[in-house]
């Protein structure tokens, strides 16, 4: 029983740092957050040029 304690300490011990190197240090995930605010289209630039040309029966 005592070595499935001791495996369990030296896992914890190796997998809670090595999350940590992964997640902040490969992957930059634990920096601050950035908002980021996206702007709204205009209808202008929704539209085609070729739907503002006047078609003529």
């Amino acid at each position: 029983m005592r070595i499935l304690v001791a495996g369990f300490i030296v896992f914890a011990l190796w997998s809670i740092p090595s999350a940590y190197i992964y997640v902040c240090e490969i992957q930059g995930l634990c920096g601050e957050p950035i908002s980021l605010q996206a702007n709204a289209p205009s209808p202008e630039s929704k539209m085609l040029k070729d739907t503002l040309i006047s078609v003529r029966p």
